[in-house]
């Protein structure tokens, strides 16, 4: 009953791994009964003999956090984390935090050190945002604490003007410290090179229209706040492909889903969600992104940046991946 999930692996002092998988729910009103679609964290250990062992329930979020269900959740370390308010450690570098987003806006859990289990221990609700957003979709961590996360507005939006950005958040200090793609209609994004840069995916709707997926790099405030100040994502001077447009389509408007199997015009994608895999060598020599880009209503395509910082220069489409349209008790509905 989950719509999304999320991986991670830890090494443990021992030199064996941990294995860590959070599913996360959708809509809670969609649920069937006995599914509450609660974010849930399952946690396998690797054998000394290299085997798995079996995944056992690690913890469960309570369901009056994201009470409409979440909508996204990400699995990854956000460093060393203190309590906002008397300072003491809440999570170590090197143990991983949980990240899910909603209606309910973002939270953070991380696991006590002194042994308490998992709690929240970051709270940004969709309240204190100012958005026209109604939640918080897909994240991605750059710079190894700040949260990069997706929004985009209804779709009773089309046509009108609106704000649904996606925000960079501070893990460590608690706060949103930049908005990225103000005009834009996100729903999610993925980390490339390693960290250094982000592609927000927008779109994500068949009947409304497509926007460009723009990758945004980190760059160092200059002369702004010393060291202390966080860097800055802006559009990068690369794209995933050499004729990407940077203009978001605004106002977004309401257009034909039937599904499209012809290669999606750049800058016109509906673009569900980015995942983007790095491929290398043994020694991290030669290392790659191969970005994978779900759309609805328009053919999935995967990506191969050979160089960071660079284009794609190979694109493969996945035929049939738009759907098809079924006829069934007198009305047509897309696959």
């Amino acid at each position: 009953g989950s719509s999304w999930v999320s991986t991670h692996t830890r090494q443990n002092d021992d030199g064996t791994y941990r294995h860590y998988a959070l599913f996360s729910g959708g809509h809670r009103s969609e649920k069937k009964e006995g599914e509450d679609g609660r974010s849930a964290l399952y946690v396998a250990d690797e054998l000394p003999d290299g085997t798995l062992g079996g995944f056992a329930l690690d913890w469960t979020e309570d369901p009056s956090v994201q009470p409409a269900g979440a909508r996204s959740c990400t699995v990854a370390d956000l460093g060393d984390l203190r309590d906002l308010g008397d300072g003491r450690p809440v999570s170590e570098r090197g143990s991983p935090d949980l990240i899910v987003t909603g209606r309910g806006g973002l939270d953070v859990y991380s696991s006590s050190p002194d042994g308490g289990g998992w709690r929240r221990v970051r709270s940004l609700p969709m309240s204190d945002l100012h958005t026209d957003a109604a939640a918080l979709y897909g994240t991605a961590v750059v710079g190894g604490r700040y949260v990069v996360a997706a929004s985009r507005p209804g779709a009773r939006y089309a046509g009108r003007g609106h704000e649904s950005p996606a925000f960079v958040y501070d893990a460590a200090e608690g706060r949103v410290v930049q908005r990225l793609a103000v005009r834009g209609v996100s729903s999610s994004v993925a980390v490339l090179d390693g960290g250094t840069r982000v592609i927000v995916g927008s779109g994500a709707k068949a009947r409304l229209s497509g926007q460009p997926n723009i990758v945004y790099e980190m760059r160092d405030r200059v002369g702004e706040g010393g060291d202390d100040a966080p860097p800055l994502l802006e559009v990068a001077g690369s794209q995933l492909l050499p004729d990407m447009p940077l203009r978001y389509n605004y106002p977004f408007a309401r257009v034909d889903g039937s599904p499209d199997g012809s290669r999606p015009v750049p800058g016109a994608t509906k673009t569900r969600q980015v995942r983007a895999f790095r491929a290398g060598d043994d020694n991290g020599e030669d290392v790659a992104d191969v970005v994978l880009e779900v759309n609805a209503a328009q053919t999935c395509n995967v990506y191969y940046r050979p160089e960071a910082g660079g284009p794609a220069t190979k694109v493969l489409q996945l035929p049939g991946s738009e759907g098809y349209v079924v006829g069934g008790r007198g009305r047509r509905r897309r696959q």
